[in-house]
């Protein structure tokens, strides 16, 4: 039996440790209808009635989106970033599979600025580290 987990960064306040931003990276278990997207549809709706910032990144294609409300047009792949202040509106960076994956404002405590997330550079950064340029069968 495999188990699912949970894909997640949580960035907290270095003064009070309080969360700031829950930066959530969807997992199949998560889109797929069923229990566990359940659990994080009232997870998530918790978060988007908290003073919490929101980051959302969805890698695995458009089956099943989440409701994202106020857009029509979400690409395959997208990094949702709701911050408290704003809500209901919040930031959207879609993508298709050909593009470069986006760079994104990660909000953090007031009075701080907003720091830029590059995940180009991260995913290029991990992809290095473990060597998949090795152990990935091109021919």
């Amino acid at each position: 039996m495999i188990s699912s987990f949970s894909h997640f960064i949580e960035v907290i306040g270095a003064v009070d440790s309080n969360s700031t931003a829950p930066i959530e990276l969807l997992s199949s278990a998560n889109k797929k209808k069923g229990k566990d997207r359940d659990t994080y549809e009232a997870k998530r709706a918790a978060i988007f009635s908290s003073a919490s910032h929101f980051i959302e990144i969805d890698l695995l294609g458009s089956q099943s989106p989440f409701t994202i409300i106020g857009t029509s047009n979400v690409g395959d792949y997208y990094v949702l970033v709701s911050r408290a202040s704003r809500r209901p509106q919040a930031d959207l960076y879609s993508f298709t599979l050909r593009d470069r994956l986006p760079e994104f404002l990660l909000p953090l405590k007031e009075p701080d600025e907003a720091i830029a997330v590059d995940l180009q550079s991260i995913f290029q950064e991990v992809c290095e580290q473990v060597s998949y340029d090795l152990r990935l069968d091109y021919t």
